[in-house]
This record gives structure tokens, sequence and C-alpha cells, in this order.
């Protein structure tokens, strides 16, 4: 098995599902790579040949390690079906081991398959332990697992806590030894962790350490290039769920730590009029890259790697969007077409308009042609990968008698230079408007920031709702369309929401059918009206 060509798979097919989680974080996708090859390569490298993602979700279980080589509970099956619900899991647990070995043709496996008492104890490409089944025993009765997103929801919570225990919660990012600290927190518990050994800490495979298997894979995906994160197709019909939309449902907004003004000035203050090459500018574009889903090590000084996108995507981040909110990229087109998508739709806190149709406020981003181009909003709607520039609306001034915008953008002009953080000004028509005629670069679009205007709607509540759909409306085990369906729900059936859970694929509705407190599954929240009396 060649590592390089299995982290190549990971990174194709999960980097849209798991760089956005990373956000505000010093974790980088290449930690998360190698953790994932660590925790569970030997089964998905087997599966992905032969199986569709989905099915390879499902199956990524494994450990079947029972006592006297594990003290967690459950050290073994009587342990396990002595706890609520605990055969249901048993059962499930061990027809998963078979169907995985099966799957994998590992021999092992296999053979341990055949032993009735046996059953997995990890759960998904980063192996949620079963020890925490008495906790939270729906992740695993309701195969939460075999949804991308709950994975990283796990995986992110229990690395954070190790980058508070460790003091690393506040770096803008880590070295490839802090990265692999952090993992083995991940693996062993920041008790059992020990700065003095370095990497010879962790699981011990009978060659290698934790730690030092967590090294090796790090600089393996360091060589193998990270896709772009673009969105996901948006169409879907009235009465279906998506499996991803490139314009989320309205997630409920985050309290900034500063407004999208207030950072792009930060950045103005403190880097303009320094090119691009040049420190301290050149290591804060890093930070840029690392916010819209790029390379640290990309070369700012070199055309295929403008860096104005990723700026726009920085400062939006610090200002507290989420990535359900916003597509941060390093390609402009990437977010504006999934905001042209919630403008039509009507959703969303970002929202690109026609230049005729939305005056420019204060933390808007003004998205322009670059190099001469002639390209309309009609095609930013339908296309990405395209050329262009945007900036944050930062100010308004009035310069030689005209009213204008100015901006604050990343990868500007700088005379004598090759780019640097700076300022234009966009002369306004009188009734607000952008003034194409007197600007030089053709406009595009403005993108509303309801965050900024402290527009956005307030989060929904919970209490009692009613189905609205033409057909039916499916009630599953998990907040998204790759959970099983447990039944169907007809138009006008009510229901009481319990909670609201924001993923990538949207905005998803826990609900109890029956008035009695029971979490009896989830519904695609934009399906459910709240109910009158």
């Amino acid at each position: 098995m060649a590592v390089k060509d299995e982290i190549k798979w990971f990174k194709d097919n999960f980097a849209a599902d798991i760089i956005p989680a990373l956000a505000g974080t010093p974790l980088s996708f290449d930690l998360i790579c190698a953790i994932a090859f660590q925790e569970s390569g030997e089964l998905w490298s087997k599966m992905r040949r032969h199986l569709p993602r989905e099915e390879v979700l499902r199956l990524s279980c494994g450990d079947t390690l029972d006592e006297p080589n594990r003290s967690a509970f459950p050290k073994n099956k009587d342990a396990l079906v002595a706890v609520a619900n605990g055969r249901d899991m048993f059962n499930l647990a061990h027809q998963l081991l078979v169907e995985m070995a099966d799957a994998t043709g590992i021999e092992t496996y296999q053979a341990v398959a055949r032993r009735p008492n046996k059953f997995v104890h990890g759960y998904g490409i980063f192996q949620y332990d079963l020890q925490f089944f008495r906790r939270d025993p729906d992740f695993f009765l309701q195969q939460r697992w075999t949804s991308i997103d709950a994975c990283v929801e796990k995986m992110m919570k229990e690395l954070k806590g190790a980058l508070d225990n460790l003091g690393f919660a506040n770096k803008r990012s880590l070295t490839d030894l802090q990265s692999c600290f952090a993992a083995i927190v991940y693996n062993t518990g920041f008790g059992n962790f020990r700065e003095s050994k370095g990497l010879e800490q962790g699981f011990f495979d009978g060659v290698h350490f934790y730690g030092e298997n967590i090294d090796r894979f790090i600089k393996i995906a360091h060589t193998v290039p990270t896709p772009e994160v673009a969105p996901a197709p948006t169409a879907m019909a009235e009465e279906e769920e998506p499996a991803a939309l490139a314009a989320p449902v309205l997630a409920a907004a985050v309290a900034a730590p500063g407004s999208i003004v207030a950072v792009a000035k930060a950045e103005f203050d403190s880097f303009h009029d320094i090119n691009e090459g040049t420190q301290p500018l050149r290591g804060r574009i890093a930070d840029y890259y690392e916010a819209g889903g790029g390379s640290r090590n990309l070369d700012p000084t070199k055309n295929e790697n403008a860096w104005s996108a990723a700026f726009v995507s920085f400062c939006v981040k610090q200002s507290g969007a989420t990535a359900a909110q916003f597509k941060f990229n390093l390609s402009h087109s990437v977010y504006v077409k999934a905001a042209i998508a919630n403008a039509l739709a009507d959703r969303g806190v970002f929202r690109a308009h026609r230049i005729t149709e939305h005056a420019p406020k204060l933390g808007d981003i003004i998205h322009h042609n670059r190099d001469g181009g002639t390209l309309s909003y009609d095609f930013a709607r339908d296309n990405t990968g395209y050329p262009s520039h945007a900036a944050i609306v930062v100010d308004f001034e009035t310069r030689n008698g005209r009213r204008g915008a100015v901006t604050i953008g990343g990868n500007e002009f700088l005379q004598g230079g090759s780019g640097t953080v700076g300022d234009k000004f966009f002369p306004l028509s009188a009734d607000g408007l952008l003034d194409q005629p007197h600007i030089g670069p053709k406009l595009i679009c403005v993108i509303e920031n309801q965050l900024a205007a402290g527009t956005a709607p307030a989060p929904l509540a919970a209490g009692p709702f009613v189905v609205h759909v033409r057909t039916d409306l499916k009630l599953r085990g998990g907040p998204g369309a790759s959970f099983p369906v447990i039944s169907s729900l007809m138009d006008g059936t009510r229901l009481n929401v319990l909670e609201f859970q924001d993923t990538p694929s949207g905005r998803w509705a826990l609900v109890d059918l029956e008035g009695d407190g029971v979490k009896d599954g989830f519904v695609f929240a934009q399906f459910i009206e709240p109910a009158t009396a």
C-alpha cells in the first residue's frame, strides 16, 4: 500500500468536508490526513477500491481488542450487553465486524469475525471509541459515524481539547512536532502525555509508536497537493434533503471576535505598502492562504497563487462567520457562486446582488473582473474558476466632490512592488449604487454581509412545528441525508423540535413526535414551519 496514494484519495474525497472545520484553529489538513490514515487507513485503503464513499464511511469500523488488552469500557461482550441498549449495540457491532472483514478481505479480521463474542470498538474514519457509548448511545445506535460531518465534529472536539491541554489553542499554526503532540493526546489522553518522550508515545503497533507514525504520515501529506474546495450542486426538489448544499440554510449566528471592517482595517494598518514577498507580510499571507483552505507554503509572488480571495476569507472568518455561512476559498468565484445562490433563494447571511439592486454597506464585499475581463453576474451564478478580484467595504468618503465606497483588499497594486494589502475607492451614484461608468474594472456583484449589518435573522427557537411538504418528509437517524430513514412524515404532521443543528448540508431539526421528550430523529428544517395555535 502506497501511503501517498491513499492520502491523495483521502484529500480528494474529504477536503471540502474537513477544511472548513479547521477554521480558527492552528490545526492543518495534513495533520487530519495523518490521523485518518493512522486510525483507519488499514481499512479504507482496501475498501475504497471497490466500494462507494458512503459504504467506506459506514464500514470504517475497527479495533477488536478485548481484555486483557483493553482496559476501557466495554472490556468484553458481557460488559457491553450489561448496560442499557447494550444488547442492540453488540448485535450491530458484531455485524459490522463481519461486513468490514468481508469488505476489506483482511484475513485477521475475517478470523476474528467468526468468533461470536467479538465486535468492533472504533467507529468512523477517525475511530470514535465505543467507550463513549453510555454517554452518547445515539451516535452509535443511529450509526451517525456514516456521516463525515459527524465524524469531523467528534474529532475536532477531541483535538480542540488537546490544543487547550497543550497550551496550543491560541497559536496561529503548529510545527510538525507540535501537531504530533496534539495527535498523541488525541490518542492517549493528556494524562498519559509526556513531552520528554517526544514521538515515542501513544499506541505501539509492534514497530512504531502512534506519534512516530503520525510524524511520518504528516510529512507524506505535505507532498500531496490539497484540492481546491469548491461548492457542491445546489439543485434539489422541494421534498428532498440535500447531500450537500453550495449555499447552506442559514446557520446560527456566531459571536464575532471583531467586525469584518475592524479586521480588514487592522490588516491594512499592519501591512499596507509592504510588498507581498517581504516579511512580515509574506508570513501573514500564509495565514490568509490557510483561512482559504490552501497551503501555507504557497509563494504569493507567483501569479498562480493570487491571494486576494484568501485575504477576504481570512477577514470573514476572523469576523466570526462559520463555514456553513461562507465558502472560504482561494478563488473568489467559489464563495461568490454560493452567495448568489443564497440571494436567489432568499437565504443565508452572505447574499450576492447585482450592482443595480443593492447599495453597498459597511462590511459588504465588492466583486469585479480582473485583467480587462467582462464577465457578468449571470456568468458568476453558474461558474467557478475564472479570474476576478474582490475587496471589503470599510468606509465611505467624498473625493473630488464624489461620494464613494472605500475598500480594503489583498493582492492590491503596489507601486514598485507586486502586491500588498491596499485600499481603493469606488464612486457611487446619487442613489448609493456603484457607479459603473466611473469605475475602471467591470463589476460583477456586491455581496451583502448581513453579519456586519446586524440584520442576520435570529436562529429558530425550539418548540412546536408542523411539516409542510408536497409528498412526505424523511425522519432520519442523524442530521444528514446519508443517515438511515426511520419513517416518512406526511404534510401537516405536528412535531416538537428539541434543537436545531447546522451542518454543511444545511439546518436539521432533532424532533420529538409524541410529546414525551424522546429524541425520535432528525428532519430537514427547510420543510417544517412553526405551528400556529
